[in-house]
């Protein structure tokens, strides 16, 4: 393959997570295109000697930090998967790579785009996927980071995935110093969580403690909290990146 060439993945997913990524996922390390109704998947991994049966396993890297990343920032439910690799010729004409499994394409409600009119008439716009291109970024150096969009990628937010995501965190960084999790909410999720039960961590039964346990916690309650905790540690990493 000639320098002039390069090599571009078809993805598949939700149609408005994918119109979403594709406004803020524009680096070179990765960048989503639109093309039509179709998204390719473009990255500076994708090394012109590559095959097109490598170029595709490493999209599925990708794409699943891209499925992780979009569940923490679209609340999005469905997998980004791959589909055909395509090797894009300097004129423009294209050689296809197709494989056997086929993508399905979902559809939802559009994420909403927040934008500010300034008194000098400026206009800033701002997109729930801004902060994924730095999240990507930060899953490739960070072992912790890739590790956390790996279980929110499954797309089990159950209390045994919760805890683990904020074990992760914490041993990173205790977020109650932080400032991003009150001490009471703490107990609460950790006293919930580790409490006997079938639908939280462990369904066994512990001694009896002398000192009475918070209040339970919400499923939805614990997920909404270590969302924001996530939310979070991943801003305060991207600052710390940043130059």
């Amino acid at each position: 393959m000639s320098s002039n060439e390069h090599w571009m993945v078809e993805i598949n997913g939700d149609a408005a997570d994918l119109s979403e990524l594709a406004q803020s996922v524009t680096g070179p390390d990765v960048s989503i295109i639109r093309e039509g109704e179709k998204y390719g998947l473009t990255s500076r991994d994708f090394d012109a000697g590559l095959s097109a049966e490598a170029v595709r396993e490493k999209a599925k890297g990708i794409a699943s930090r891209l499925t992780g990343v979009a569940c923490l920032a679209l609340h999005a439910t469905a997998p980004i998967q791959v589909g055909s690799v395509y090797r894009v010729r300097h004129d423009g004409t294209r050689d296809i790579h197709l494989f056997p499994e086929t993508g399905v394409l979902h559809f939802r409600g559009f994420a909403s785009t927040l934008v500010i009119t300034r008194e000098d008439g400026t206009v800033e716009e701002s997109h729930p996927a801004d902060p994924v291109s730095d999240w990507l970024l930060l899953a490739q150096k960070d072992q912790r980071v890739g590790l956390v969009l790996s279980i929110f990628a499954t797309g089990d937010e159950s209390w045994s995935n919760l805890y683990k995501v904020f074990e992760i965190i914490r041993e990173d960084r205790n977020p109650v110093t932080a400032g991003w999790l009150t001490e009471p909410s703490r107990s609460r999720f950790t006293g919930t969580a580790n409490s006997p039960g079938l639908d939280t961590r462990h369904g066994v039964q512990k001694k009896k403690q002398k000192k009475k346990p918070p209040p339970p916690m919400d499923i939805s309650e614990a997920r909404a909290l270590i969302r924001a905790v996530v939310h979070a540690w991943l801003r305060d990493k991207s600052s710390s990146a940043t130059p």
